[in-house]
């Protein structure tokens, strides 16, 4: 598909209108039970073959324009680009609805959409067609009444999702709804929304009283558009985690600040208040299911929910004393991060282990791909290597950038064989390099394909992890979830500049928790944070506790220190390129923070992470 400009002449490559008239195209999908169109495009492209070896040139090309609209990345959380690319390697990809722009796709796109009977190829063609072309009304009514009939066929039953197990509510027809619900905002105005979307969302939500998660979703959903009274959501929010107490705490919070935000909508603010304590105290009730660390990470959330409420300073006192005692727990128990995970017999990192594993096994694993080695084994490996080339140790080492600018150099060795720290420092950068390089290109890659053609991960696939670990700030918790989803799906320039940028400041919030002030006070006594340069020598010993003296090892190796990348540095001063941030450099670093996101959580993944990812799928 040529996607530089409007093209006015016919392409013989391409499908025209006349091509679609021509084909029935929904021969090609009528057995399919799938509702969203996603699922679609595998049934094209095996008609398109089979029209190639036939001979017919013209249903080749409809069943290639089908195919491929039918592949896009269906986003319906991100409100600026709701479908993007399923491949991408920063130099091909594959289509995206702005390739199908010109006049000749338009028209093919709408001759298929007349034609169209299947309700999530009618959603995504409209939605093609109103996304390329925003007056084009019609589309958007078309692509709103696909939505909600494709949500409205898996409520009963008569369609199936793509992902999921059939016994469980499909969250898929939420987010069908919450894309149908958008463009009817966007078309709408400040006016009324048409009285299918508001019909469909109502069904939703009485059809997912069953389960917790997916009502949530949905009511969230209704509050922010306006479905129901404030006051409404309100009273069956508390209604609901008043009745669901025995509920995963972090899930009810939620709940209960659904609640609160509509009693304050609703200009109640006693209940509005009494509704946030709930919800803060259901922070306290997950800290008392831990122990350690991670207790003493979610009673600083208690503590920091608190105290934007006002009334709560007694209760704040209480808290902060039982903090204390976990932050003693915690450097008790954070001696080590080498055990056994009690999640799969860990082998080998190969395609063969992940077959047949629900997703929340599949996201521990991918943390656990490889683990931090210890400096003294990396010495003696640099030696080992230097003592075997005598004359190639002998010569200082100098680094330069992009630009020729030298940003590290080393001296050379000595004939007795005792190698200067900096250039042995500078040998086991560079000896990493091919390591890490074999773990991205032979485990990573490999299973991250593997997972994402299985499922469509988005930042709620992610929201357990990070809303647990004791590495997040709280604050940041949808920015490592967005991170941890653009790496997934393969968006390498978007996780690279979400991700690394976090680094730091998740290790002066680890040395919090346990109780240890990460800023200094200047001469003119202002107080200012610690640098990564700052923390990783003022604080090396701390942290080495906290996360294991490897860990940390490998942290300076990687974004800290001249001899290896230094990729902190690099992204602060922004030289981290387009191209640099698909070199497994870049790669091995978000892998590795989301592996410091997993690691503390993984004597807890089957009880409180697993459950609440499938809860997502």
């Amino acid at each position: 598909m040529d996607n530089s400009g409007n093209l006015k002449a016919l392409s013989e490559d391409e499908a025209s209108a006349a091509d679609v008239e021509a084909i029935d195209f929904e021969e090609a999908i009528k057995d399919s039970p799938l509702a969203e169109a996603g699922g679609l495009d595998s049934l094209f492209i095996a008609a398109g073959k089979t029209a190639e070896a036939d001979g017919d040139a013209q249903a080749v090309r409809v069943f290639r324009l089908l195919g491929g609209v039918c592949s896009f990345h269906f986003k319906p959380s991100d409100p600026a680009e709701p479908f993007g690319s399923m491949f991408s390697n920063g130099q091909n990809r594959s289509p995206i609805p702005s390739d199908y722009r010109n006049d000749q796709a338009s028209a093919a796109l709408t001759a298929a959409l007349k034609k169209a009977k299947h309700p999530g190829l009618r959603a995504r063609l409209a939605d093609t067609l109103w996304l390329n072309d925003k007056k084009n009304r019609s589309a958007a009514e078309a692509a709103i009444s696909g939505y909600i009939d494709c949500a409205s066929g898996l409520i009963e039953g008569a369609l199936k999702p793509r992902f999921g197990k059939e016994a469980e509510f499909p969250y898929e027809g939420i987010d069908l709804l919450r894309r149908a619900l958008r463009i009817a905002r966007n078309i709408s105005g400040r006016g009324d929304l048409p009285a299918n979307v508001v019909d469909g969302a109502k069904a939703m939500l009485a059809a997912t009283t069953a389960d917790l998660g997916c009502w949530l979703s949905t009511a969230k959903l209704c509050f922010q558009y306006d479905i129901f009274e404030p006051l409404t959501i309100a009273v069956a929010a508390e209604q609901y985690a008043t009745t669901s107490a025995d509920k995963d705490p972090t899930l009810l919070q939620r709940v209960w600040q659904l609640a609160a935000a509509g009693y304050k909508e609703a200009k109640d603010q006693d209940n509005a208040t009494r509704c946030e304590i709930e919800a803060a105290e259901q922070l306290v009730r997950m800290a008392r299911q831990m122990n350690g660390m991670a207790s003493a990470s979610w009673l600083m959330d208690a503590i920091n929910t608190f105290r934007r409420i006002r009334g709560t300073r007694e209760r704040r006192k209480i808290l902060e004393a039982e903090l204390r005692e976990s932050q003693k727990d915690a450097l008790d128990q954070m001696g080590s991060v080498s055990h056994r995970v009690d999640l799969t017999e860990l082998v080998e990192a190969t395609l063969s282990e992940f077959e047949g594993l629900s997703l929340g096994i599949k996201l521990g694993l991918l943390a656990d791909l490889a683990r931090s080695r210890p400096m003294e084994d990396l010495k003696k490996e640099a030696l080992k290597i230097s003592r075997s080339s005598p004359l190639s140790s002998l010569f200082g080492t100098t680094r330069v950038d992009a630009e020729g600018k030298v940003i590290f150099r080393s001296p050379g060795g000595n004939l007795d064989g005792n190698e200067d720290e900096q250039a042995l420092r500078h040998t086991i950068s560079r000896n990493q390099g091919p390591y890490r390089q074999t773990m991205i290109a032979g485990q990573f890659e490999p299973v991250r394909r593997h997972i994402a053609s299985l499922y469509a991960l988005e930042e709620r696939h992610f929201m357990p992890i990070v809303s647990h670990s004791p590495f997040v700030p709280p604050e940041n918790e949808y920015i490592f979830a967005l991170g941890f989803a653009r790496m997934m799906q393969g968006d390498a320039v978007s996780a690279t500049h979400i991700l690394l940028p976090q680094l730091e400041n998740s290790l002066r919030y680890v040395l919090k928790q346990v109780g240890t002030d990460p800023s200094m006070i200047q001469s003119d006594l202002i107080q200012e944070d610690r640098s990564i340069s700052a923390l990783l020598s003022d604080h090396r010993d701390l942290l080495g506790k906290l996360l294991s003296e490897p860990v940390i090892d490998e942290i300076d190796l990687i974004f800290h220190d001249r001899a290896g990348p230094a990729l902190r540095h690099e992204m602060a001063h922004g030289k981290i390129t387009t191209d640099h941030c698909f070199s497994y450099e870049a790669k091995y670093a978000c892998w590795f923070i989301y592996r410091l996101t997993c690691m503390r959580l993984f004597e807890h993944w089957n009880d409180h992470i697993v459950p609440a990812i499938e809860r997502e799928i």
